[in-house]
């Protein structure tokens, strides 16, 4: 959690760079709560070895450390007004602006009148984060939203999971998970897209292969 000097608006689904003294260049994090004015952002941190940001950042406790934001920043941004069913692909760090959107779309009940369909990659099923919450996300979805945890180093043993049996477990990798399994990937419909670059092209790829129009894909990379 990072504690802003001011609050600020932002759209659920972006992101902002995050900056500190004695590095250059700053490092993208998407926004993991949602609310329309706020001093306070909730960020995903992952140890990334050798990434400079991400070895400063674990190398000791940084509470109370000063950052500087830059932002909001980000073009897949989800607005209710828009009144379309949506469908988000994430890989890895890419959930966290999706969890940003879920809560979006939660305080205005959006998954009464609309669908959705959320497929999450990570390679095992213990780097799985968020579960508890994604699990409340698909109780208050009203049988509208589907949730799907895609595991692409490891075969997964049950078609849901144990522990929460609203989430659904596929294996493979999460672009080829989503165009195979949804019901949603079509013109009609908003796809976000977030993770790392090589993940964001090839789902990219598979969903326009799939007939969706590049101008209904919303998408950011993460490297």
């Amino acid at each position: 959690m990072v504690r802003l000097s001011s609050p600020i608006s932002f759209e659920a689904g972006q992101f902002v760079l995050v900056e500190t003294d004695g590095l250059s260049g700053g490092r993208a994090y998407s926004m993991v709560n949602f609310a329309s004015e706020t001093d306070r952002i909730d960020l995903l941190l992952k140890h990334k070895p050798h990434g400079g940001f991400s070895e400063w950042l674990f190398a000791q406790e940084r509470v109370g450390a000063n950052l500087r934001i830059f932002g909001p920043l980000g073009r897949a941004a989800f607005r209710p007004e828009e009144d379309r069913d949506i469908v988000c692909i994430g890989g890895g760090s890419g959930i966290a602006g999706m969890m940003s959107i879920l809560e979006r779309a939660a305080q205005v009940d959006y998954f009464l009148r609309h669908r959705g369909e959320m497929f999450f990659g990570f390679r095992t099923l213990d780097d799985c984060v968020y579960l508890s919450q994604l699990a409340r996300y698909s109780a208050l979805g009203h049988g509208n939203l589907d949730i799907t945890i895609v595991l692409s180093d490891e075969l997964a043993q049950t078609r849901v999971h144990v522990q929460f049996p609203m989430l659904k477990l596929a294996s493979g990798l999460v672009h080829d998970v989503a165009v195979r399994c949804s019901g949603l990937v079509q013109d009609s419909c908003l796809t976000f897209v977030a993770g790392p670059p090589i993940m964001v092209d090839c789902a990219i790829r598979a969903l326009i292969v799939a007939g969706v129009n590049a101008g209904s894909i919303r998408y950011d990379k993460f490297s």
